[in-house]
């Protein structure tokens, strides 16, 4: 079931991840209407939305959280060409759709059919309500020489440490890989309504 939301009011609900989650089922999501401007003034309708899903597929009794996707629906209402998903490259990358050369390519893409953009899981750069789940690796003093080795015993705490603060809040770290990231894709694709995705 869809369902609107305003965005002032869903993006100033504080632990707003914890509410939605709690008041929705895994594979349902809830989505509203934005204007997305790119850097040179140019306007786009899109949608904005939240799907949810386990946070473990693997694990019975699995938390369910939100996972943020953005959806520029077609400009032609009788495009019968599937959807195109975007995803994006790295951990913690996340399309900015406010750059012009983004901008374009989607706008191209939307003529004939919609184009869903979806973020990945724990990405706090996403929607600003998710977890934050970066790594603060620390700094280097500009007097020490950096080495291998070095960045070897940085990454190796800075990791430790996120580990530790990350399952202490109750995240299960195990939902956070690409078999969950596929999965959902495809239950997002399902929950959209679409039968195929290219």
């Amino acid at each position: 079931m869809v369902r609107i939301l305003f965005v002032a009011l869903l993006f100033s609900l504080t632990g707003a991840q914890e509410v939605l989650a709690s008041e929705t089922k895994p594979g349902s999501h809830i989505i509203t209407p934005i204007i997305i401007t790119d850097t040179g003034g140019r306007t786009m309708n899109a949608e904005r939305g939240f799907f949810f899903a386990p946070e473990n597929r693997a694990a019975q009794k699995s938390r369910t959280i939100a996972i943020h996707f953005v959806r520029f629906p077609a400009d032609n209402a009788v495009a019968s060409r599937p959807p195109v998903f975007m995803l994006p490259g790295g951990p913690g990358v996340e399309k900015d759709f406010s750059n012009p050369s983004n901008f374009s390519w989607v706008k191209r893409l939307r003529r004939t059919r919609d184009v869903i953009y979806v973020s990945q899981r724990g990405n706090y750069l996403a929607s600003k309500i998710v977890a934050d789940m970066r790594v603060n690796m620390g700094t280097v003093a500009l007097d020490q020489q950096y080495s291998p080795a070095l960045a070897s015993e940085k990454i190796r705490a800075a990791v430790e440490e996120a580990f530790d603060t990350w399952s202490s809040k109750g995240i299960d770290l195990a939902g956070y890989d690409i078999l969950n990231i596929v999965d959902d894709v495809h239950d997002l694709r399902r929950s959209l309504g679409y039968n195929k995705i290219v």
